[in-house]
């Protein structure tokens, strides 16, 4: 299982289960650089977004505790994120001079090429 992202996008984990309800999710993270997961708190929903991928971050894991009403508990994942660098594009343009004054042309040529 992982989740695919472009460099400063969002990548998404999420889950589908059913059982007694109210369901509460858990989910942690941990980062390649390290063995311990990170609770993050703040995330409850069934669903999670990774924000701002980069790609220090990439092959980093998330995984999701998720409880049930009649005090069931299943942790799943490790789920991967997959970061992918962001295409650049860089187009050479040579410069086009037009000379003000006719001595400056074969200089500013020579300085271009």
């Amino acid at each position: 299982m992982a989740s695919c992202a472009y460099e400063t996008d969002s990548a998404w984990f999420w889950v589908n289960l059913d059982g007694p309800e109210p369901l509460t999710y858990k989910w942690k993270r941990m980062y390649r650089w390290t063995n311990e997961w990170e609770l993050l708190t703040n995330e409850t929903n069934c669903f999670f977004e990774w924000t701002n991928a980069d790609q220090w971050e990439d092959n980093s894991h998330v995984c999701v505790v998720v409880s049930n009403a009649a005090g069931e508990t299943l942790e799943l994942g490790p789920a991967k994120l997959e970061v992918y660098l962001m295409a650049i594009s860089l187009w050479a343009v040579k410069p086009t001079v037009k000379a003000l004054h006719p001595g400056i042309l074969p200089q500013l040529m020579s300085v271009a090429s």
